[in-house]
């Protein structure tokens, strides 16, 4: 089962977004058969962390529940907040941003006391994008600067180029860097996605820094951005972003 929950992340992590969705819903069924409370429940976790991903926050939002419903029951902890922010992004995106965001801030403590570490980059950077979607980047400051820590202090680095890239967007939106040094931040992101193998995550950089070279006026360099990322996907046969 663990196969089909890492497979799924893996797949959508490298631009296979078909590959993703097969995998997890393969593991769902896969886990339902077993009727295995540990493993129902891990693949209900994984879930949404892949659908968020291919933005698809009613599946999302759907499994979600599925992991409170099975960690409440059989007293696994450890997921039930990852499960909340997941949720929570789901409802901001539904129209229903008072109740997510309130869902969002109890995951992050949950998640803080009792979660694993492996899963926190992912977590705050979900619940950070929200908060930068609805213009509140102070809030988003303050949880990337959270992620910033755990990865200096050298306990994850998956999801890095992320933390980076709504970093870059969180700082210009909240006036505290300008055009060169968001472009700058946003390079190091698409540079660092790439050497990575993240390629839905080089893509979501790609774009971003597209956007500040247009915000710059230099819009050439925008279009060189973009045709590259297009080229690239296409050459390795992806589906994703």
């Amino acid at each position: 089962l663990c196969a089909y929950n890492f497979g799924a992340g893996a797949a959508w992590a490298t631009g296979r977004s078909d590959e993703a969705r097969r995998l997890i819903e393969a593991g769902v069924a896969r886990a339902r058969e077993m009727d295995h409370a540990l493993s129902l429940s891990s693949a209900y976790m994984w879930a949404p962390v892949v659908y968020h991903g291919l933005h698809e926050p009613a599946l999302a939002a759907h499994y979600a529940q599925l992991a409170i419903e099975s960690s409440a029951r059989h007293g696994f902890v450890q997921w039930n907040g990852l499960a909340q922010v997941a949720l929570g992004a789901a409802r901001v995106t539904d129209g229903h941003v008072d109740d997510g965001l309130e869902a969002i801030e109890a995951g992050v403590k949950a998640h803080v006391e009792r979660g694993p570490s492996g899963l926190s980059l992912y977590l705050l950077a979900l619940a950070a994008r929200v908060h930068l979607d609805l213009q509140q980047a102070d809030r988003a400051l303050a949880l990337l600067e959270q992620a910033a820590q755990l990865h200096n202090a050298g306990e994850v680095g998956w999801y890095r180029p992320e933390i980076h890239r709504l970093r870059a967007l969180a700082l210009q939106a909240s006036g505290q860097i300008g055009d060169d040094e968001s472009i700058a931040l946003l390079g190091a992101a698409h540079r660092l996605a790439g050497s990575l193998g993240a390629r839905s995550l080089e893509w979501r950089a790609a774009i971003s820094l597209a956007n500040a070279l247009t915000h710059a006026d230099r819009r050439d360099s925008a279009r060189s951005v973009l045709a590259a990322a297009d080229a690239a996907g296409r050459a390795q046969g992806l589906d994703g972003e």
